[in-house]
């Protein structure tokens, strides 16, 4: 399902490692993580120091990974949806919107 250029940890999901991918900002990885019933994928970037970075963050860094290995999804769309009860409501957006970046 990756790309041959990821290296694969583990086959199946799980929590902790999945895969990584060097590129020129540090390690790209993709982990398992879970919280009750619920499955998730995590990005990360871990620099060259071990420092752990959003991916996804404005800035140089992001916008060359948004240009580079993020600007092609390495996961198939599987067609699932976040669970309702985990999506924010149109006012806990506004709301949280003012505290963004604190």
């Amino acid at each position: 399902m990756l790309p041959p250029e990821w290296q694969v940890t583990s086959e199946s999901w799980t929590t902790g490692p999945i895969a990584a991918l060097d590129c020129d900002c540090g390690l790209l990885a993709i982990s398992g993580a879970s919280r009750g019933d619920d499955r998730f994928l995590a990005v990360a970037l871990i620099d060259r120091s071990g420092f752990v970075h959003d991916p996804f963050h404005i800035g140089p860094v992001g916008d060359a990974l948004a240009a580079g290995p993020l600007s092609k999804p390495p996961v198939i769309d599987m067609g699932l949806e976040w669970p309702e009860r985990l999506l924010a409501l149109d006012a806990q957006k506004q709301d949280s919107a003012k505290t963004a970046g604190i």
